[in-house]
């Protein structure tokens, strides 16, 4: 059978794609419009069709053709394998995942996991608007500014009592805690709930006189506060236009110092141009806050004996897939083995020697400590009967 002339076939395959793109090309230059565009885009994916089919046909009868369709076929296989890596990554680390570790349970996607009578139960998000510490009878109190409520837990990680107000659920982002009193700096109260259970929302008065004192005058009598206040703070001032903060707080100096002493809590104005930066980190360092409380675990690691060690506590790896993506722990709590599936926000390629030696880091004081490894942190206390745990933002519960 005589084999078919190439120089015919290459010449019918130009000829057709000349057709098919010439009209469109000139379409797409006197009309330079989306549908224009389309249809040349049309016109160069039929005539590759056109040139694949050539080499089809062709590769019966030559064996260059049969080359040329291989490195095509390599060339597209490539190009499929480039767009595809991550997939075909995220399939491979999948499968190669040991099968014992399928029952592995992802934290963020659970409310309560148990485990031969003991539970791990979601509380709150861990954010920088939440609050939980110890008040002085070792309770535990917790403030979610997405709910506007305060909870506060015994010993023994029972729920005792709650407090919902509308004042705290509208404004839930400008409050602290300080000395364990609610205070909220933008409109003038405080409530002593986490101590005694006073529910009652009280003003934060102003220092009478005080809308007369010179600039040194306010100087010195923020010196007289810390040395003779149970608390203070200065917070910068912030005005809402479209409510009560604008009465209270429009106009006036840079900052506010806000402070309990004689059983009285009150606030006067303060340049703040000598002071600088205002935020939560640089207030302690520059003397300008008393008995802020912060969360427990930031609490313990600014306090406590920080040590290093390969040697595992509670929080034990055990594997990590290929990717990185999906990592794997025992968190062992009074010989309870929780089986835990993390996936971190920030990961690097799966690297299960660098992942197994990474440090354990503990925090300790006399009370009172935590361990820290990965994305899990664990506290516990001396005078508590259950352990907090932290992961992803969020905190859980553990009794």
């Amino acid at each position: 059978m005589d084999k078919p002339s190439v120089k015919k076939g290459i010449r019918t395959v130009v000829v057709a794609m000349l057709l098919i793109l010439v009209p469109l090309f000139s379409l797409l230059v006197l009309n330079a419009s989306y549908e224009a565009l389309y249809l040349f885009l049309v016109g160069l994916v039929i005539s590759a069709i056109l040139v694949l089919g050539f080499f089809v046909y062709y590769s019966f009868y030559y064996r260059w053709a049969r080359w040329c369709m291989g490195g095509i076929g390599v060339f597209l296989l490539w190009i499929l394998v480039v767009i595809y890596l991550d997939d075909i990554k995220k399939v491979y680390s999948d499968w190669s995942i040991p099968d014992k570790y399928a029952r592995y349970k992802i934290l963020e996607y659970e409310t309560s996991y148990r485990e031969q009578g003991k539970e791990i139960q979601f509380l709150m998000e861990d954010d920088v608007y939440n609050h939980y510490f110890l008040n002085a009878k070792n309770e535990l109190v917790c403030f979610d500014h997405y709910l506007g409520a305060m909870y506060k837990y015994d010993i023994g990680g029972k729920m005792i009592d709650k407090f919902v107000s509308e004042k705290l659920e509208n404004h839930t982002r400008e409050g602290f805690f300080l000395n364990h009193y609610f205070v909220n700096t933008i409109r003038n109260f405080y409530t002593s709930w986490a101590i005694d259970g006073d529910t009652l929302m009280k003003p934060i008065t102003f220092v009478e006189g005080s809308d007369k004192w010179s600039a040194k005058q306010r100087l010195e009598h923020l010196n007289i506060v810390k040395e003779k206040a149970e608390c203070y703070v200065l917070k910068e001032i912030i005005v809402y236009d479209d409510d009560v903060s604008a009465a209270l707080n429009k106009d006036k100096l840079g900052a506010k110092v806000v402070y309990r002493q004689d059983q009285k809590w009150q606030f006067f104005y303060l340049p703040t141009d000598s002071f600088g930066d205002l935020s939560v980190y640089s207030l302690r360092e520059k003397g300008l806050e008393k008995g802020w409380n912060n969360n427990l675990f930031i609490d313990i690691m600014d306090t406590g004996q920080k040590t290093e060690s390969h040697k595992r506590g509670m929080i034990r790896p055990q594997y990590i897939s290929y990717d990185g993506e999906n990592q794997y722990y025992d968190l062992v709590i009074d010989n309870v083995t929780f089986r835990l599936k993390n996936t971190p926000y920030y990961y690097d390629n799966g690297n299960r020697e660098v992942f197994m030696q990474k440090e354990t880091l503990y925090w300790k004081d006399k009370e009172a400590s935590t361990e820290s490894l990965g994305d899990y942190e664990v506290y516990q206390n001396v005078h508590l009967y259950y352990k907090l745990l932290t992961n992803s933002n969020k905190l859980y519960i553990i009794k």
